[in-house]
């Protein structure tokens, strides 16, 4: 039977227990947690973009405590959230892919954001024949220009004639900072970015990029202006663009074609051909086009 004094007891234990569940859940909504020493912390995210959709995304704390989300079916995105700061290795897998797979770093009340860019296991190409395709922009270099440069978001031109200077439709270039033309006239191998925003410099050795536009639109890895992106032993052949995938390129290097990733030091690196000597001819609608064994294939880029 329960008396007055029990059911006094009974009523302050249930409110105890209840407080003890309550606040825990009030922290965790307004994005605290406990990290080493049960010291309470502001917590961050990690949000992860994935090329596919319902691809699985794990991250493994250090103390091996592993989240698991799916990427969405619209968004193909998938968000971690209440983390405590610190070192967080991230995986993305799905069946048929190469596993994408990067060390980030989660700091109190921000998102770390990242592109995974999945590659199937067997990349779908086909042979189109021996007789060279035309490219869209089949250009011919006046004999009067010494070298040129495409600009991705108009299509047009720009130029570096004989006297040293700069030209868009035959004049003067008047756009451009006078700082990036001069790091185009100095590089050997060089390019736009797809959106305009950076500019690829590459020899045998080593991908610089050099960030042009604003510096609040860099992406969160880059953390400076000018960024060495890939030092390798292994000759680089040639580098692209990679479409639509702003973090990556297409990179040919011995007798492979490799879409890699411009963060290090952990670049992911996947190949999308391998063959005997292959040479890119064109990249064009995610479709890139190459030439090897006396023949051109296609593949669609993943």
């Amino acid at each position: 039977m329960l008396t007055k004094k029990r059911r006094r007891i009974l009523f302050w234990l249930s409110v105890i227990f209840f407080a003890a569940i309550l606040v825990p859940v009030f922290l965790f909504s307004f994005g605290y947690g406990l990290g080493p020493g049960f010291v309470l912390q502001k917590t961050g995210s990690i949000a992860i973009t994935a090329s596919v959709t319902n691809a699985k995304v794990l991250v493994d704390a250090e103390a091996s405590v592993i989240r698991k989300k799916n990427t969405s079916l619209i968004t193909k995105s998938a968000l971690v959230k209440n983390l405590i700061p610190g070192r967080y290795s991230v995986s993305v897998k799905k069946e048929g892919f190469w596993e994408w797979q990067k060390n980030l770093k989660v700091t109190p009340e921000k998102v770390t954001a990242r592109e995974a860019l999945l590659v199937p296991l067997e990349v779908k190409g086909e042979i189109i024949g021996t007789t060279s395709p035309v490219a869209k922009n089949n250009f011919k270099l006046p004999p009067s220009v010494q070298r040129f440069w495409e600009l991705p978001k108009t299509g047009e031109f720009l130029l570096l004639g004989e006297d040293k200077k700069f030209y868009r439709h035959n004049k003067p270039e008047n756009k451009i900072s006078t700082s990036t033309l001069e790091i185009l006239r100095k590089s050997k191998n060089s390019f736009f970015s797809e959106d305009e925003q950076e500019i690829i410099v590459w020899d045998e050795n080593k991908i610089t990029l050099t960030w042009i536009s604003d510096s609040d639109k860099m992406p969160f890895w880059m953390e400076n202006e000018y960024y060495n992106s890939l030092s390798t032993i292994e000759p680089l052949r040639d580098v692209r663009n990679y479409p639509k995938h702003t973090d990556y390129l297409i990179v040919k290097m011995s007798n492979g074609i490799f879409a890699v990733e411009k963060e290090v030091p952990q670049n992911n690196i996947f190949p999308l051909y391998k063959g005997r000597n292959p040479k890119i001819i064109s990249v064009e609608n995610e479709l890139l086009t190459i030439f090897d064994d006396n023949n051109y294939i296609k593949i669609e880029l993943p």
